[in-house]
């Protein structure tokens, strides 16, 4: 199959074509019929939620209408003006002076009563209060004989809506006005003292809807519970909406639904209602199904031409794919072939940036990767042994001076000499940790053991300044195996430049803790603190020289490096600082322990 490139790349071809149509045709046949379905279903809730927010706006004015009419209703002014005689109802005296500068406070104050061209106060004692720019050109007779009059005074104290007719005389709006009429009640005997007849203009329901964006062919009916058209976006429909059509509205609200397809004059419609809670008024909109039948052919239209765009640029990709696919990889076959005997400088030669050009890259790079870890074992292993040799060099060599300094501390026992002979002893000790293979590996408890023996000679000479203190966190971990001499210099550095500086008693607390297979020493002392760039220096300056005499040659940069050498770049020293306060060296490295040891520790 290899050997022949053009069958290879006809049957990719075909491999290309069959992922690029199939998927996308039926992509394509689901996308159209999922979305066309919920495209009505999106466009209906989306209208019902501009009809609810158009309901909203319509009650907040209800609700502001009803205050009106609570407050003319139980005012006191105006129940003493209607319990007068018939006679006496005629003056114009104090308190219908104040009625009406009330009725004139109402209308300034309240938003609702810039839709009021009318407003009568009718007693049946004969008082006639009016308000509004036409109410001096409205007869009241011309409405008591309506069927919202007549209800209004069956129902007693109950206000009544109208419907929306054609008044004449109004001046300030030739046209239709919605009648609101409300009996007002005695507080006491609670007969009927008058009523209360208002008339709003249809502007009440035309500023609402001109917050709101509606199609040309969309119809938007504001009705009250009969089905009578309050308003409409068409300002010349008027009466009621069609027996039939409100029936469907009225079924399918009592139903739970918010919108039903219906028609209108022989046209189908989907229809979005809403209705109040207050006043059982409610907002129908009529969005012809031929808006959304436009919108789905233009979605059919949509997907069509995306689906074909996509199946030829599919084509044409794998074509070029194909095209370009075989000699690539024969490249990286035969490069494949050069490595595998071990001809690592074989150069590989690929352009472009697709996955197969990534491919070679990314070989090329793993042999480079090869080529380098081989080097870095070679110079790890190359500063193993000379970390070595150094360290052997920089010991305290001469054994000599182990055997002459316990002959003295023999002569100091012989002399009664205790002291001289505890100090010579510690330092013997000391001597003979040091004298041993400095890069061995020794149990914590051994290098606290020695730390204790360096902490005693160092007081000798500071005269008890230095309070040495050891915390472990479990016993187990005094077990763990450490590098041997790298707690020492970390002392040495606190003692030097930490508790010798500082005046007063100086304390250095060593402590050891382990958590998740990590092994933490911590150095903490009480000095006069390092700055930053001291901090830094420590740590990268190696061949920097003490400013008092050390007991080894081996520094803390010393220490860094070789926990560097041994263990990887994540383990080592770090320091931190506060001058004047504090100085805390932390000891990174693995946790090993041996045999049985290690077993029961490891959940650690």
């Amino acid at each position: 199959m290899w050997g022949d490139p053009m069958t290879l790349r006809k049957r990719l071809q075909l491999y290309f074509i069959i992922i690029a149509v199939v998927p996308t045709v039926l992509f394509s046949i689901h996308f159209y019929l999922s979305s066309r379905t919920s495209m009505l279903t999106e466009l209906c809730e989306s209208n019902y939620k501009v009809a609810c927010h158009l309901m909203d706006s319509i009650d907040a004015q209800f609700s502001q209408a009803s205050g009106l009419t609570d407050w003319i209703c139980f005012d006191r002014a105006v129940g003493e003006l209607l319990r007068r005689n018939q006679k006496s109802s005629a003056l114009y005296d104090y308190n219908k002076q104040q009625v009406l500068e009330h009725l004139d406070n109402q209308f300034s104050y309240l938003p609702v009563t810039e839709y009021i061209p009318a407003l009568f106060i009718q007693g049946k004692n004969g008082l006639d209060l009016r308000r509004g720019i036409d109410a001096q050109l409205i007869s009241p007779k011309s409405f008591q004989d309506t069927w919202w009059f007549q209800e209004a005074v069956k129902s007693e104290d109950k206000a009544v809506w109208g419907t929306i007719y054609r008044q004449e005389g109004i001046l300030s709006e030739p046209g239709y006005v919605l009648p609101l009429v409300r009996g007002i009640q005695d507080s006491n005997s609670r007969q009927i003292l008058g009523y209360m007849v208002v008339l709003y203009s249809r502007k009440l329901f035309a500023n609402q809807m001109k917050s709101f964006e509606f199609s040309e062919d969309e119809r938007v009916y504001c009705i009250d519970a009969r089905g009578n058209i309050l308003y409409s976006n068409l300002e010349e429909e008027v009466g009621r909406l069609p027996d039939k059509l409100f029936g469907d509205i009225r079924q399918a609200r009592q139903d739970g639904l918010r919108y039903k397809q219906v028609e209108k004059d022989g046209i189908p419609y989907m229809a979005v209602f809403t209705f109040s809670e207050l006043n059982s008024w409610g907002v129908v909109e009529m969005i012809p199904l031929t808006f959304v039948q436009q919108q789905r052919t233009m979605l059919l239209k949509t997907v069509v031409i995306a689906a074909f765009l996509i199946v030829v640029v599919g084509i044409l990709v794998s074509v070029y794919l194909t095209a370009n696919f075989t000699k690539p990889l024969e490249t990286i076959s035969a490069y494949a072939r050069e490595v595998s005997k071990g001809r690592f400088d074989t150069a590989l030669d690929l352009k472009g940036n697709d996955e197969i050009a990534r491919l070679g890259q990314n070989i090329t790079k793993m042999v480079e990767k090869i080529n380098q870890l081989m080097e870095d074992s070679i110079h790890r292993e190359r500063e193993k042994h000379n970390l070595k040799i150094e360290m052997l060099q920089q010991q305290i060599n001469p054994h000599f001076l182990y055997n002459t300094l316990n002959s003295i501390q023999w002569m100091a026992a012989l002399q009664g000499a205790e002291g001289i002979r505890h100090a010579v002893g510690s330092l013997g000790q000391l001597l003979q940790y040091g004298l041993r293979d400095s890069m061995a590996q020794v149990e914590l408890r051994q290098e606290l053991k020695a730390l204790e023996e360096y902490i005693y000679i160092q007081n000798i000479r500071y005269k008890g300044k230095i309070i040495y203190e050891s915390q472990v966190q479990d016993s187990q971990i005094l077990d763990c195996r450490i590098p041997k001499l790298i707690l020492q210099p970390l002392v040495e550095n606190a003692i030097f430049h930490g508790i010798e500086p500082r005046v007063g008693m100086g304390r250095i607390v060593v402590s050891a803790e382990c958590s998740r297979n990590v092994l933490y020493l911590h150095v903490c002392d009480n000095g006069i603190g390092m700055s930053a760039d001291e901090m830094d220096r420590l740590l990268t300056d190696k061949d920097r020289k003490a400013e008092h005499d050390r007991l080894n040659g081996i520094g803390v940069a010393n220490i860094h490096e070789r926990l560097h050498i041994l263990y990887g770049p994540e383990y080592g020293i770090s320091f931190e600082s506060r001058q004047g306060e504090y100085t805390r060296a932390t000891l990174r490295l693995p946790a090993e322990w041996s045999g049985q040891k290690e077993e029961a520790v490891r959940e650690w």
